[in-house]
């Protein structure tokens, strides 16, 4: 996705320290040689310090839930 030259100058406009990034291959190409794959998903049980939640009830309880394991 890339921005046009307008929307780009609008964000530089806001901080000297925004750094845009038009071309995202080489931190995706990083990012996947960083994790072990099962076909297109992340093997998570080969990470190192991951944790999981099991989220239980609906949308509202999920909420308390996801709040407290952050």
């Amino acid at each position: 996705m890339t921005l046009d030259d307008e929307i780009k100058e609008k964000i530089l406009q806001l901080s000297d320290s925004l750094l845009i990034i038009d071309s995202w291959s080489f931190i995706a190409d990083e990012l996947s040689d960083s994790f072990e794959w099962i076909g297109s998903k992340i093997n998570w049980s080969k990470t190192s310090k991951h944790e999981s939640l099991n989220l239980k009830g609906n949308y509202f309880d999920w909420i308390d839930q996801i709040n407290n394991f952050i």
